[in-house]
């Protein structure tokens, strides 16, 4: 996919065709942000896997393309490539932490669209949307800055999250089994708070 052609391009090609490759590659594929996305506060949109999929790929890339800019505006400037990385190195964990955010959204949900029993499926949906959701939220600010959502959008995921998370609770026990987390675990005093 596009961070594997990124680290073919990098190992073979050097630094100078990596810029040039993000900035063709990406910038082809920005488009204007969507305003029924921006405005849309309806339950079935916001519970939309479509959706989730979406803003976490828009986070992805555009934080991938600002960071390449930002190296590629150093390096334009006579600074050493290395130095550069060194300079944008929270933004890079920005763009790393994105990706990973959604890698584990993409991996949990086609797992979840292989699980046969309804029933569990229905939850484990009900728990990848949580997850998308509150990832949203607690990013906000910053799809906010970018328009990407809008403050009614932002206020409606907020509800969201607290809504499925009573829904969820009666769950909780279950869902905790299932990830095998030991006793002695759940009875320390941090687990409490």
């Amino acid at each position: 996919m596009f961070l594997s052609d990124f680290k073919s391009e990098f190992n073979s090609a050097g630094f100078t065709a990596v810029l040039k490759f993000l900035g063709t590659r990406i910038e082809d594929k920005f488009n204007t942000i969507n305003p029924a996305y921006t405005n849309n506060v309806d339950k079935d949109h916001l519970y939309n896997s479509k959706f989730h999929k979406h803003a976490f790929n828009y986070r992805t890339r555009r934080l991938t393309y600002t960071v390449a800019m930002r190296i590629r505006d150093y390096v334009k400037k006579g600074m050493p490539s290395y130095q550069a990385f060194l300079k944008v190195q929270t933004h890079l964990l920005a763009v790393g932490k994105a990706y990973i955010i959604e890698l584990a959204y993409n991996t949990f949900t086609d797992f979840t669209n292989t699980i046969e029993n309804k029933k569990n499926r229905l939850l484990f949906k009900k728990t990848s949307t949580l997850y998308a959701l509150h990832e949203l939220q607690k990013d906000a600010s910053w799809y906010l800055e970018q328009g990407y959502i809008s403050g009614t959008k932002s206020k409606a995921i907020r509800k969201r999250v607290e809504r499925l998370t009573s829904e969820l609770r009666p769950y909780l026990v279950a869902l905790i089994d299932g990830f095998g987390i030991p006793e002695h675990s759940l009875e320390a005093p941090i687990a409490k708070s």
